[in-house]
């Protein structure tokens, strides 16, 4: 297993531009996937083969 720290691998999220009229559930989902509960869960759920997005 590889170290999060200084991974050259990330998710991305990407939004189609002709999508990009529901801005606000956009920002909505990002602040949800970088919420202390979501990356608690995360973390609980997949044991460390899963590393969250620090803030």
């Amino acid at each position: 297993m590889e170290s999060g720290e200084n991974n050259p691998y990330a998710n991305i999220i990407t939004v189609h531009r002709g999508r990009m009229r529901r801005k606000k559930d956009i920002v909505a989902l990002v602040d949800v996937l970088h919420s202390k509960e979501i990356q608690d869960w995360i973390r609980t759920k997949y044991k460390g083969a899963v590393i969250p997005v620090n803030n």
